[in-house]
């Protein structure tokens, strides 16, 4: 059985459907783990939203971005941000917000024997127990594996906006009868495009996104 995790989508349309291609041509994989953030920052909220829904091969998790357009606390964020997240809700509406809010914020899964978790953001040595095989998280943009005594911790980075690079960052997990193999893929998509897409929507904040997250 072959899965793709994904993470941190970030509302990034042409991202996902260089993902979504992918796919098409690797029909072996038969699901996709999508683990949070894939609004927010983003100038396509409701085309991500819409794809990653009504895809029945995606099981999918909040993450912290979600979390605060569905629990909001404006007081917590900066003006901007703020303005960008008033946007973000105006772009969804209120029956795509309604199906976000029944996703869960972590699955527990067994794959062929092996318990696997779906989390967003890494969570604290105090959580880890010895049964669990792999934790699968994202939210720091960047990707990386670590061993925590036998639990291997899997960030695929992001598919959006990865820390490091400038191409669509996700992972493939190979569960054999034997073994299992991860592998880290990239995706370049068209980035003067997104850019395009910021200033034809009238993204509020995208100049600080610009400088943080597509510099150059």
């Amino acid at each position: 059985m072959k899965i793709a995790v994904i993470a941190d989508v970030h509302a990034n349309l042409y991202a996902l459907e260089a993902f979504l291609a992918y796919l098409a041509d690797n029909p072996e994989i038969e699901h996709v783990w999508n683990l949070g953030d894939f609004l927010q920052i983003g100038p396509h909220p409701a085309e991500v939203t819409d794809l990653i829904l009504q895809d029945a091969r995606f099981i999918s998790i909040l993450g912290n971005n979600e979390q605060a357009l569905l629990h909001r606390d404006t007081a917590r964020f900066p003006e901007d941000e703020v303005a960008h997240q008033d946007w973000t809700i105006a772009q969804l509406g209120e029956v795509r917000i309604g199906r976000i809010g029944q996703l869960p914020g972590a699955i527990d899964l067994t794959v062929d024997g092996k318990r696997v978790l779906l989390m967003h953001e890494k969570p604290l040595s105090s959580e880890l127990t010895g049964d669990i095989d792999f934790i699968c998280c994202g939210h720091t943009h960047l990707p990386s594996y670590e061993m925590h005594g036998t639990v291997g911790i899997v960030n695929s980075g992001s598919l959006g906006f990865a820390q490091g690079h400038t191409s669509a960052c996700f992972s493939i997990f190979d569960f054999s009868e034997t073994s299992i193999t991860i592998q880290y893929h990239t995706l370049p998509f068209d980035r003067s495009a997104l850019k395009r897409d910021y200033e034809r929507r009238q993204v509020p904040g995208r100049e600080q996104i610009f400088s943080i997250f597509l510099p150059g």
